[in-house]
């Protein structure tokens, strides 16, 4: 009967390369928030500040691909119409 230790993993490279590039997105995106909490604590915003920033900047992302999705369903409907 096979045991787990009879098993040889290998990767290839490419599952190399993709282990390799989460990791580094991983630790990119922890530094970047550290860095960015930092930043936020020494000019004095508080985290009832933060959530406020951070749901003002998620409501105009939203709008604005909205924006986006009207401007191009308009436009394919003019290209469809002879």
């Amino acid at each position: 009967m096979p045991k787990w230790s009879d098993w040889n993993i290998a990767y290839t490279k490419k599952g190399k390369a993709h282990i390799l590039r989460t990791r580094a997105m991983r630790l990119l995106a922890v530094g970047l928030a550290v860095v960015g909490l930092y930043r936020a604590r020494q000019s004095g915003l508080s985290v009832s500040d933060s959530r406020t920033m951070i749901r003002n900047a998620l409501r105009e992302a939203f709008a604005k691909v909205i924006q986006v999705g009207t401007s191009l369903k308009s436009h394919a409907v003019a290209a469809v119409k002879p």
